[in-house]
């Protein structure tokens, strides 16, 4: 059975497959590698539980070590402590959890701590310490000059260009260092890809496109020797290049538009940073220079205020890891945020793990603890942070960047309006309290009390209306004669003392007002209702109408509670008053007694005329706010600190237990012929900089021409892409490693030149294709007998189904989180538009937003980066959630029907023809005989062959030849 029938069935079947197992759709957990374990695992052992349960504390509590490896597989008196794999059967995710037992019994751990255990316990509980008594900081093993001796830290040179047997298949010198260790053991490369193979993997490797029908006919007919090359030139312009590889400098760079951690703050100006990347990756900008400016930006000469603002902008790099905010210990936080920066810049520029050497030299690679807080002491340096946006909560520097002087003036003089209106509004308002007050002191003289709607508590839906000309305050209410009986009024007045008082309410007439609404008067001697006719003009002063006379009590509230129960009409609610009657009057006084009517109308006036100027004032500000000038550009971007100073070692990487003070500096391991010197006045970032761009330096271009090679080929020469130290692999071809990166920097550290040396070689071109012997002999295919089967990222996946629907918006995309404020989750009721599993748009995936712990559904499921971490190499799972999200999610069925209508629209003489529309839409190819049989007879099957195009093309979405590039 092919693979579309197989499929077609799939389709009809899923839905109750989905009713017996339906499955969450959710983003893998963070790495938990190595480097995941010494950053978020050892520190919290050492801090919480060494003191109990080490062999460097002497204690051993319950026969429970945790100072190593095997020691906490081992377990205590109660067994193992974790089980790999297994957190929900692991004792020590319980005692975190106070679940049974409690550690550390000074307290719980916070949430996101014990998440970090149960994601490491998760992936396996990666342990990388061997023996105890050598776990806790300044006593670990001293490096072995065969440590320092390792590959990686050799310096670059350029190897002799290997001889080989079959020199007609060497293109490119790239091909000749591939075929020698080929015919070394004795293999030979597959045939050439076919020429729609090759189109189809050009486009998504180099723009992360599909090809239209259209692009893969021009190509097969242009059958000159040019054609090629001419296309890859094509695509290396295309704006849409910057996109695709923008997007994977994102990975490494922990991109998103939020903070995360335990304050998921919004990160506004972070899409400047992304754009930042697109723009320098289109403009093919030296590597060495986009480095710089990422780790110094800031303190490069700028020719222009384009090239300053791209300059500040670039130092976001340093900016985008998640922080804990709202951490009390702004010392640790700092230390941390180092930290992260510290091993943001390992990770993703050297391939190292420098975090581990946060609490001791590091176990393996020839990184001491020294050297990492020389580096630490940089960003001690460097101004991260700033301030606090609300107590305890740290937020991060905005600088300014280049505008014109007239904007710069239109803002300034906008900001004086704003300031003289505040203050305006400010006297105003007090203007309108003064007169408040004495209308109360007045109306308490005669014993009077009065309660505008404004203090009214309301049960259902209420309309505020100021369409009659005649009433209390700022507005009245009325039902909307609507819901009827599910709406009320209610209102509670305190006496100012014990007597008698005249229940007064206010309303604007009509002859549409209801003629019996039901008020309750709850007074000192019970409760009552009467009935109010709320259409004729009220017979006090037009605007009150006396309920009647009752007794009340200064320690018995009065609650009056108009209701619209069992109404016919609109019932309004405005104001309610009581005013005292002497009680030698009481039964003899009328509606214009001048006990019901207090003289206060000159206080009501004057707060009248108060309030309207209010009024004016808060209009004039609300237009002034219209009127607004776009405001001062601004970006996430570091500073050197106004003190800059060396950084103490803390023993065991706490904070408050330090050591010697080391100089600001760099990894001794790296031997360099010229070190930049470090000023005392710089925090050294530029020094820095220039040590990562050096030429000579034996990491830096290895380790991003190895980047640029493991997304071409699907693999790294060294396949741990993030980690070139001992505990990494070792690379396959260490002499073609070498001679790309001498290439690379002898053009200029030209990125598109280095792609389309290795897109235009042999190697690059091979097809997929299997061959038992090779295989035998090379498994994993490191010799690169083939070409590997590698699977779309995720948003190439999502960006290809925009496409083939003609839905995709290619126009660069803005502010992705404009809407929200202060937290990604409030002020809002949009705020929920974010989280939705498309979001919507139609614009390339790298224009969604990317919210830490709300990744888009449609991309999480397929393996998107965690923007926690630095992550040169994403996971490929393959689990039954991605073809139910394939074959059951509205986005997919959105865009297979746009893609169907396409079909439709085309004049296609029969089912046959609409069968090779289809693949070559979808897939780039024609169908195989079988398949074309197949998905012909699923047409046919239909009365209206039309209507079955649709679930066709979701079949094929769904396919491995749509997902996998061959």
């Amino acid at each position: 059975m092919t693979a579309v029938r197989s499929l077609l069935i799939g389709f009809v079947l899923l839905p109750y497959l989905w009713a017996a197992n339906p499955l969450a759709l959710v983003a893998s957990p963070p790495k938990a590698d190595e480097a995941f374990f010494e950053s978020r695992i050892r520190p919290v052992l050492i801090k919480h539980c060494y003191s109990c349960h080490s062999a460097e504390g002497g204690e051993a509590k319950g026969g429970l070590t945790l100072d190593s490896r095997d020691a906490v597989r081992r377990g205590g008196d109660s067994g193992p402590a974790l089980v790999p794999h297994k957190p929900e059967q692991s004792l020590l995710l319980q005692a975190l959890h106070y679940d049974t037992l409690e550690m550390p019994p000074d307290g719980r751990l916070p949430e996101h701590v014990v998440k970090d255990f149960e994601h490491w316990i998760a992936g396996g509980a990666v342990d990388p310490r061997q023996s105890s008594g050598l776990s806790g900081g300044l006593m670990s093993p001293d490096i072995q000059p065969s440590t320092a001796d390792h590959w990686a830290f050799h310096r670059v040179a350029d190897p002799p260009i290997p001889n080989v047997n079959h020199r007609g298949w060497v293109v490119d010198t790239i091909d000749a260092f591939v075929l020698a260790s080929l015919e070394a053991a004795d293999l030979t490369p597959a045939l050439p890809a076919d020429r729609r193979t090759l189109v189809r993997r050009l486009y998504f490797d180099l723009i992360g496109l599909p090809p239209s029908p259209g692009e893969v006919a021009t190509f097969l007919q242009d059958t000159s020797s040019q054609a090629l090359p001419n296309l890859v030139d094509q695509l290396l312009q295309s704006p849409q290049f910057g996109i695709h590889w923008g997007r994977r400098w994102l990975d490494l760079a922990r991109y998103a538009d939020s903070n995360g951690g335990d304050f998921n703050a919004t990160f506004h100006d972070a899409w400047k940073y992304r754009d930042y990347v697109i723009r320098s990756l289109n403009a093919d900008k030296p590597y060495d220079l986009f480095l710089t400016e990422q780790i110094a930006g800031d303190l490069l000469p700028a020719a222009n205020d384009q090239q300053r603002t791209d300059q500040l902008i670039a130092t976001g790099f340093l900016m985008l890891g998640t922080k804990m905010l709202s951490e009390r210990d702004k010392t640790k936080l700092t230390l941390d945020v180092v930290d992260e920066q510290v091993s943001t810049i390992g990770q993703a520029l050297l391939g190292l793990t420098l975090g581990c050497a946060r609490c001791h030299d590091h176990k393996f690679d020839p990184i001491s603890i020294n050297d990492y807080y020389s580096l630490a002491g940089i960003f001690m340096s460097t101004e991260t942070l700033r301030g606090e946006s609300q107590r305890y909560v740290s937020t991060w520097p905005k600088r300014e960047l280049p505008t014109s002087s007239e904007h710069r003036a239109q803002v300034e003089a906008h900001a004086k309006k704003v300031s003289a209106l505040q203050a305006s509004l400010k006297s105003a308002k007090q203007a309108v309290d003064h007169h408040e007050k004495l209308l109360r002191d007045h109306q308490g003289s005669q014993r009077v009390v009065m309660a505008d709607n404004s203090a009214a508590r309301l049960t259902g839906n209420w309309t505020s209306s100021t369409n009659q000309p005649k009433f209390v305050g700022n507005d009245y209410l009325h039902d909307g004669n609507s819901e009827k009986g599910e709406k009320f009024a209610e209102f509670t007045l305190i006496p100012p003392v014990n007597g008698t008082y005249d229940v007064l309410v206010s309303y604007t007439p009509g002859n549409n007002r209801a003629p019996r609404v039901p008020i309750s008067i709850r007074h000192a001697m019970g409760e009552i209702e009467v009935l109010l006719d709320q259409r004729p003009t009220p017979t006090i002063d037009g605007l009150f109408k006396s309920l009647g006379r009752f007794s009340f009590l200064t320690d018995m509230p009065a609650v009056i509670t108009i209701a619209t129960r069992d109404t016919e009409g609109y019932v309004l609610v405005d104001a309610v008053r009581l005013v005292g009657v002497d009680e030698d009057k009481v039964g003899r006084a009328d509606s214009k007694s001048t006990a019901s009517r207090p003289d206060s109308s000159k206080h009501e006036e004057e707060l009248l005329a108060a309030q309207q100027h209010l009024e004016t004032l808060e209009k004039a500000f609300k237009d002034l706010k219209a009127e607004m000038p776009p405001p001062l550009p601004t970006a996430m971007a570091v500073a050197d600190a106004e003190e800059c100073q060396d950084c103490a070692i803390c023993i065991r990487g706490e904070h408050m237990n330090r050591g010697q003070t080391v100089p600001r500096g760099f990894i001794q391991a790296v031997s360099l012929e010229h070190v930049p010197h470090i000023a005392t006045s710089q925090s050294g970032r530029l020094q820095l900089a220039a040590w990562l761009a050096d030429p000579d330096h034996p990491l830096s271009s290895r380790v991003y021409v190895n980047r640029i090679w493991h997304h071409l080929l699907g693999r790294g020469i060294v396949a741990s892409v993030d980690n070139f130290g001992i505990r990494g692999d070792r690379p396959t071809h260490p002499d073609l490693l070498d001679h790309l990166a001498t290439s690379f920097i002898a053009d200029g550290w030209s990125t598109k030149a280095l792609i389309r040396r290795i897109v235009l070689s042999s190697t690059y071109q091979m097809s997929s294709q299997f061959d038992e012997r090779s295989w035998e002999q090379d498994p994993d295919n490191t010799l690169l007998w083939r070409a590997h089967r590698r699977r779309l990222p995720a948003e190439a996946i999502r960006d290809a189904m925009l496409s083939i629907s003609g839905q995709i918006d290619l126009s660069p995309g803005e502010a992705p989180v404009s809407g929200l404020g202060t937290l990604v989750t409030e002020n809002t009721s949009e705020a929920n538009k974010f989280f939705h599993s498309d979001l919507g748009s139609n614009k390339r995936s790298i224009y969604l937003p990317i919210i830490r712990a709300e990744v888009p559904e449609v991309l999480a499921v397929f393996d998107f980066a965690d923007p926690d971490v630095v992550m040169g190499q994403r996971p490929e799972t393959n689990v039954p959630a991605q073809s139910l999200f394939l074959l059951n999610n509205p986005f997919i069925a959105r865009h297979a029907g746009h893609a169907a209508a396409r079909i439709r629209a085309s004049s296609y003489p029969d089912n046959s023809a609409r069968v090779e529309a289809v693949f070559q839409l979808v897939l780039a190819r024609s169908p195989t005989n079988q398949e074309h049989r197949d998905a012909s007879a699923f047409l046919n099957a239909h009365a209206l062959a039309e209507d079955a195009i649709e679930p066709l093309i979701r079949a094929l979405l769904a396919s491995t030849s749509f997902r996998m590039l061959e």
